[in-house]
């Protein structure tokens, strides 16, 4: 073998071996971004837990408002009833 041929081997050699090298970082990148969005899928689960527990925090305290108003609502009534309870009495 002359000088010319072992370069033209060596060559084919040194090719197939960046095309291997190319073929495992793709894979590797291919990998890694799998990685990337199942993080991201467990990001945004945990997001959505939190908003949800979050919508049901509001919603129990807004229950709890509500009942709160009509309460309050209720002793205005009976307040109200009492003034003209009274009104009438001194009106007499």
């Amino acid at each position: 073998m002359d000088i010319n041929e072992r370069i033209d081997v060596l060559s084919r050699k040194l090719l197939e071996i960046e095309k291997r090298v190319d073929l495992k970082i793709k894979e590797s990148e291919k990998k890694l971004e799998k990685m990337e969005n199942e993080k991201k899928i467990r990001e945004i689960l945990l997001v959505s837990i939190i908003y949800l527990k979050i919508l049901e925090e509001t919603k129990k305290n807004f229950r709890i408002l509500r009942l709160k108003i009509l309460i309050l609502y209720i002793l205005i009534a009976i307040l109200y009833i009492i003034n003209i309870i009274i009104l009438v009495k001194v009106i007499t």
